[in-house]
């Protein structure tokens, strides 16, 4: 069973089915923090993402599509950065392979919540 993200509304959807196949992808923010799911991965892939870029993009999200106000996405993106030490960064060391993302141009907050 697994429990789906809807990035649009923010939560986590019902619980769905999900099939063996020969292939299973899973993918997560804490996809390989667990050892007991890394065991089972044929190859363990690590996303990161430049900061700038991410909250680029969060801000874009929060404040465009769901309403939010800058200054409360900017305190969630604070609160969260410890977690982010924390939980996400390690799981770089459980990596077999690690893909690193950069802006091609610069990702202010004002461009963020410009552009609609």
């Amino acid at each position: 069973m697994c429990r789906p993200y809807d990035h649009e509304t923010g939560r986590f959807q019902r619980s769905v089915a999900v099939r063996q196949n020969d292939c299973i992808i899973i993918n997560g923010l804490h996809t390989l923090y667990i050892p007991e799911i890394r065991q089972y991965l044929d190859v363990g892939i690590y996303l990161e993402m430049d900061e700038g870029l991410r909250n680029f993009l969060k801000l874009k999200r929060d404040v465009n599509e769901r309403k939010r106000e800058v200054a409360a996405v900017v305190a969630s993106i604070e609160r969260r950065r410890p977690d982010g030490e924390r939980f996400i960064k390690p799981q770089s060391a459980a990596a077999d392979l690690s893909f690193s993302l950069q802006p091609a141009n610069g990702c202010t907050p004002e461009q963020a919540v410009n552009l609609g």
